[in-house]
C-alpha cells in the first residue's frame, strides 16, 4: 500500500448519512492493520471543536503509523450547515464516504436512537418538522429535517467533493456486508484484510437496541470523554464501546417497540420525505456503488 506522507490527506472522512451504519462500520475499520480510529467514533471537530484548531483535531490520530490511514465520522455535517460549512471550507483534499439510507427509515431511526439517550423528547412528527437541537459535547447543534433536505444535501456534496467521493447505497450493507467493505477498501486504496471470517455483520447499536438510557446519556459526558481520553489506552476504549455496542442489541427488544410498516409515525415519515425517497431511488437505479 503506497501511501501519502502528509497527515493531513491521510485522514479520511465517513461523512454520513447518522444511522446509516456508521457504528457496524467503526468496528469492523478497527480490525483493519491499515486503518486507525480515534478513540471516539465521532470527533466532532466541525461542529464542537473548531474553535480549538486543527491541531485539536490531528491531535486524536498521533498515534497512526506510517502505514495506515486515519478515519474520522462527521455525521453531524450532513445534518447542520454551519458544521458541513467548516469541513467544506477546511477541505484537504481528502477522500469522502457517504452512505445513503432510505429518507423515512434514516428519519424515524435517528429520532429513535436520540430518544435512547435523552430523557424528554418531542412527538416525532414535531421533531421533524420543527428541527431538534442536539447536545454533543456541551454544545448545542441544530438539526433540520425538511422535507427536500436529504436530496440536497447529496447533490451538495456530489458537487462539493467531486473526484474523492464515494457513495454507497445502505441496503448493499444489508445485502452484502463484505462487498460493501471491499469497495471501501478499494477505494480508499488499502490492502485488502476482510473476508467472510473476519468481517463483523451482527446488529450494532440498532435504533430498536434495548439501551440503558442513564449509560447512554453518561457516556456522552464532557467529563467522561476527557478521562476516557486521556488516562485511557485507545484500543481499550474501543473494545469497551463495542461490547457495550454489542451487549444492548442482544437484549429482546418489545414487539411494539420495532420499526414496522403501519407504524403511523413511519407512514407519515414517507409522506413528508416522498421528494427524497424518489431521489435515493433514482440515485441507486443502476448501482449500489457510486464513485462521484
Amino acid at each position: 500500500m503506497e501511501m501519502n506522507n502528509t497527515m493531513e490527506k491521510r485522514i479520511h472522512i465517513l461523512l454520513g448519512m447518522p444511522r446509516a451504519g456508521t457504528t457496524f462500520l467503526y468496528h469492523n475499520f478497527n480490525k483493519h492493520p491499515n486503518i486507525f480510529l480515534p478513540f471516539r467514533r465521532k470527533t466532532n471537530y466541525y461542529a464542537a471543536h473548531f474553535n480549538k484548531g486543527y491541531d485539536f483535531f490531528k491531535g486524536h490520530f498521533d498515534e497512526m503509523s506510517e502505514d495506515q490511514i486515519g478515519l474520522d465520522t462527521d455525521t453531524l455535517s450532513f445534518l447542520n450547515s454551519e458544521s458541513y460549512d467548516r469541513f467544506r471550507s477546511d477541505y484537504r483534499n481528502q477522500k469522502v464516504i457517504l452512505v445513503v439510507r432510505n429518507p423515512s427509515s434514516w428519519a424515524f431511526s435517528l429520532y429513535k436512537q436520540i430518544s435512547s439517550f435523552t430523557q424528554s423528547m418531542p412527538t416525532f412528527e414535531r421533531y421533524v418538522k420543527d428541527g431538534y437541537n442536539l447536545v454533543e459535547d456541551a454544545t448545542e447543534i441544530p438539526y433540520h429535517f425538511e422535507p427536500g433536505m436529504v436530496a440536497d444535501k447529496i447533490s451538495q456534496i456530489s458537487r462539493d467533493f467531486k473526484g474523492n467521493l464515494l457513495i454507497l447505497n445502505y441496503d448493499l450493507l444489508k445485502k452484502d456486508a463484505l462487498l460493501f467493505m471491499k469497495t471501501i477498501e478499494s477505494f480508499l486504496g488499502i490492502d485488502s484484510f476482510f473476508n467472510n471470517e473476519n468481517i463483523i455483520t451482527q446488529k450494532i447499536n440498532s435504533s430498536d437496541r434495548n439501551s440503558n438510557k442513564f449509560i447512554s446519556s453518561l457516556l456522552r459526558k464532557k467529563w467522561l470523554i476527557f478521562i476516557l481520553q486521556n488516562f485511557i489506552p485507545r484500543k481499550l476504549v474501543i473494545k469497551i464501546r463495542y461490547v457495550y455496542d454489542s451487549l444492548s442489541v442482544k437484549k429482546t427488544v418489545p414487539k411494539q417497540q420495532i420499526e414496522t410498516e403501519n407504524d403511523p409515525e413511519l407512514n407519515f415519515a414517507k409522506e413528508y420525505y416522498a421528494s427524497d425517497e424518489v431521489f435515493v431511488q433514482k440515485l441507486f437505479a443502476k448501482s449500489d456503488i457510486l464513485l462521484r
